[in-house]
């Protein structure tokens, strides 16, 4: 399906109401009662010409707020990942680049090492895991690193450690037997980082032990930008950026060349064994053009993989499930990327699908953008375009102003039909973005991101209902056919704060994570396990349970 300007009706937006905080506590704020009566709250639903509703009774509360970071007053602190284990404690997952970066007693590294030589502009940086208890008590916190530029951007966890990938320089820290136990180099170091590879790790349950770690890259520019697990203890990693013969291709693979120039990439996954001694698969995909910088992917009961990035090739390798089935979008939509959704077979010797899926802007990936239920496929990321295909009564079916905005998307399992798109924030001053999406447990997408809109469609039951500062992080609920929104909510205060992951569980309980620039007046709860700013990028992370 070619996407065109003739898919998309003349829309308006949906009218929102917005409601008052109380920012002396950030809970569960109620509407104005001094609200106009057009607000477009009534007893059903609030409901736009042509778009969709919003729940009028939505709301949630704000269970606790927290910083994370440390003490120096010029240093940066970003979580990047986020993840819940079945017991409701949280993982969190990113980089800094403060020394004084706050570690517990018996934590596998409590030191940061500044000595690199091999660092780009930003200075070394480590990679950090920290676990939260259910109500926000700090459990255990480490660093993961070595002399140079590491960090984490991605996590999970099972019953046997916690599993950390991203990029690392020389001398990060590897175990013995592992596919890569070192560094391959980099010929084309960046200006920021300096010379990387990327890494995967495993610790132990209660942070004390490195139970394997090892580098994943080429002897160029690719680094790992997400990962996964199966119920075996299998690892799935998404690569980045591969400009080589990567050395870790398998045979057999979907596609073990580049047809693409030296100065393009192409995105790679790869599954490695539980011990992270052998690959069991390893495979490019992408086209001619630059492809693979922001790679995410999610793997699947069955053993597929889906894989979603943002591609410039018009000549990506596409798949029909089948003559019955075909894939959705065959052609490159226009502009500068479309994004390219894809999945593997359980060897990774094929494809069950492929689709491009994209409009005449540049449709972008980012590292949490992707989730996949019952083998159906949800996106939630950023765009330029305005001729995506919203779908019949969209909660938002028109982009607004703006640079960028995000857009939700809700693919068949067999990647062939469009159950749901829709636009997603209203009209942004510049530049917002979705960056994390889950499902929960009634099927509905969980998004987070950035916005400095400020008709930012927050519901009656929002902890935060206006923007504080030039951007605040967002945390929105909306239903699976993207018609209706349930929940949605701002978080920040007078800086730029960014939802950059996003972890669900039972009983409607939303954990998101992001970092913050707001020194002054970042919505922390009483109690918090970090109440004070200490850098000038502090980590965040807030539970909501949402009803």
């Amino acid at each position: 399906m070619k996407l065109t300007s003739a898919t998309l009706p003349a829309l308006t937006f949906a009218a929102f109401a917005l409601v008052r905080c109380d920012c002396s506590d950030d809970r569960r704020t109620t509407p104005d009662a001094g609200a106009p009566a057009d607000s477009g709250f009534d007893a059903g639903f609030d409901v736009g010409q042509d778009g969709g509703a919003v729940e009028p009774d939505a709301g949630a509360t704000l269970d606790f707020a927290t910083l994370a970071s440390g003490t120096g007053p010029s240093k940066k602190t970003s979580a990047r990942a986020i993840a819940r284990d079945s017991a409701g404690n949280v993982y969190l997952a990113g980089g800094t680049n403060d020394p004084s970066f706050p570690t517990t007693a018996g934590a596998y590294q409590r030191t940061f090492d500044a000595t690199g030589a091999s660092v780009g502009s930003d200075g070394p940086w480590d990679a950090f895991v920290m676990k939260f208890a259910p109500d926000g008590t700090l459990v255990w916190s480490t660093l993961l690193g070595g002399p140079n530029y590491d960090r984490a951007y991605a996590i999970q966890v099972d019953s046997s450690g916690v599993y950390v990938a991203g990029r690392a320089g020389e001398g990060f820290p590897t175990t013995s037997g592992v596919v890569q136990p070192a560094f391959a180099g980099d010929s084309t170091p960046g200006g920021a980082e300096g010379a990387q590879d990327g890494f995967v790790a495993k610790l132990s349950l209660d942070g004390k032990s490195l139970l394997w770690s090892t580098y994943f890259g080429d002897p160029i520019s690719a680094y790992v930008r997400d990962l996964g697990i199966d119920t075996t203890g299998n690892v799935y990693l998404a690569v980045a950026r591969v400009r080589s013969n990567f050395p870790h291709l398998t045979a057999g693979a979907f596609q073990t060349a580049r047809s693409g120039g030296t100065a393009d990439h192409d995105a790679a996954v790869a599954k490695l064994d539980p011990a992270a001694a052998t690959v069991v698969w390893c495979s490019l995909l992408g086209g001619s053009g630059d492809d693979g910088l922001f790679p995410t992917m999610a793997v699947s009961g069955d053993g597929t993989v889906t894989l979603a990035q943002d591609v410039a090739s018009t000549d990506a390798p596409l798949k029909d499930f089948d003559s019955a089935h075909p894939a959705l979008q065959k052609s490159f939509g226009g502009g500068a990327t479309d994004l390219l959704i894809s999945r593997f077979s359980k060897d990774g010797s094929s494809l069950v699908f492929s689709t491009y899926f994209g409009g005449n802007g540049a449709d972008v990936g980012e590292t949490h953008n992707l989730a996949v239920a019952s083998g159906e496929v949800f996106i939630a990321s950023t765009t330029s375009s305005s001729n995506l295909p919203a779908t019949a009564g969209a909660l938002q079916p028109s982009r607004g102003t703006g640079s960028t905005t995000p857009y939700l998307v809700h693919l068949s399992a067999d990647g062939s039909s469009l159950l749901g798109c829709s636009y997603l924030g209203g009209n942004c001053a510049g530049s917002c973005a979705a960056e994390g999406v889950a499902i929960d447990q009634s099927g509905n997408l969980v998004v987070s991101g950035t916005s400095d809109a400020a008709d930012f469609p927050v519901t009656s039951g929002a902890t935060q209902a206006a923007l504080k500062g030039g951007r605040d992080a967002f945390l929105a609920v909306v239903a699976p056919d993207l018609k209706t929104l349930r929940f949605a909510t701002l978080l920040g205060g007078s800086g730029t704060d960014k939802g950059r992951a996003l972890a669900v569980g039972p009983a409607g309980v939303v954990f998101v994570a992001g970092d913050t620039g707001s020194s002054s007046d970042f919505p922390v709860t009483p109690g918090a396990s970090q109440s004070k700013f200490g850098g000038s990028l502090d980590a965040f992370l807030a539970r909501w349970t949402v009803r």
